[in-house]
């Protein structure tokens, strides 16, 4: 009784009749709220990967001496970059160089800008061997203080055998879950080196007393079969000045002794270097440098 009688064109002109304005106005409103919870679903990190799913991830970059090839280096240098360009939102990273000494060139950080501007400016090959026990003990340590739950030791080498001290690597204590990925940039090479050079340190005469040896040695990397067949040349310097120079032929022995004659010695220091002439490809160890001084 309470009910008034609706006539029935009066209900049909309630039905919906312009369903893409409807539409339009809800979108409104879900994007008004969603204005307005942004600043809280970004503090609970909402608008990225969850907590469970975030990385904390140590790139570890061999320098040692073998990774000085300028196409290894390269190679290096861009997997470094990749990797950080591949983290996700809320992941951090952390970049170490490594050879014989390990060097944290940047702390954690979130900012793949920041992170790809250390690797070209600060990341650079050297000298040194290699000690993967160094590099990934600098590594555990940094993991320590990592914020996130998962961890990962990217590790960027070209897989040098002589730096699996396994010894030192035994005593590496490393946090559980560490997840751990190799990415490999060597490539089929040969080298040649001056292994080691005998020779007195001081002299007391004019003359250097002894014949100065010198043993050239292939390195175990090299693949090329006419290696061990290889001819080249050993330059013998006292200053500037060229004393010397010796060919030779190294063997299937894989390495070969060179001796020059006794030379003249001025007063004071002189400071030498050997030189080996054979075109391999790793430049940075065919010269070997010396001291010898005269004394009264």
């Amino acid at each position: 009784m309470f009910l008034r009688r609706i006539p029935i064109h009066e209900v049909r002109r309630r039905n919906i009749r312009n369903p893409l304005l409807l539409l339009l106005r809800c979108l409104a409103i879900l994007l008004l709220v969603a204005a307005f919870a942004h600043p809280v679903a970004g503090f609970f990190h909402f608008d990225s990967a969850s907590a469970e799913l975030q990385q904390s991830v140590v790139i570890l970059v061999d320098r040692s001496l073998s990774m000085s090839r300028e196409s290894v280096w390269a190679r290096a240098v861009e997997a470094a970059e990749e990797r950080v360009q591949s983290l996700k939102p809320g992941d951090e990273a952390l970049l170490i160089q490594f050879a014989q000494q390990a060097e944290p060139l940047t702390g954690w950080d979130r900012q793949s800008s920041r992170l790809t501007r250390a690797i070209r400016d600060r990341l650079k090959p050297s000298a040194e061997s290699t000690s993967y026990a160094a590099g990934l003990e600098a590594a555990a340590q940094q993991l320590e203080q990592a914020a996130s739950p998962s961890k990962e030791i990217f590790l960027i080498t070209d897989l040098q055998s002589s730096g699996l001290e396994l010894d030192a690597m035994s005593q590496v204590q490393m946090p559980g879950d560490v997840r751990f990925a190799l990415r490999d940039v060597g490539e089929p090479a040969w080298n040649a080196f001056i292994e080691e050079v005998r020779l007195q340190r001081r002299v007391y005469s004019d003359t250097y007393p002894h014949p100065v040896v010198a043993r050239v040695s292939l390195s175990d990397s090299h693949e090329e079969p006419s290696a061990r067949e290889m001819l080249g040349e050993v330059q013998l310097y006292a200053g500037e000045t060229l004393i010397d120079r010796q060919s030779f032929e190294v063997g299937g022995e894989g390495s070969v002794t060179i001796a020059f004659d006794p030379f003249e010695v001025g007063e004071g220091s002189i400071r030498g270097r050997l030189v080996l002439d054979v075109g391999d490809d790793l430049e940075a160890d065919d010269v070997y440098y010396f001291v010898v001084e005269r004394a009264d």
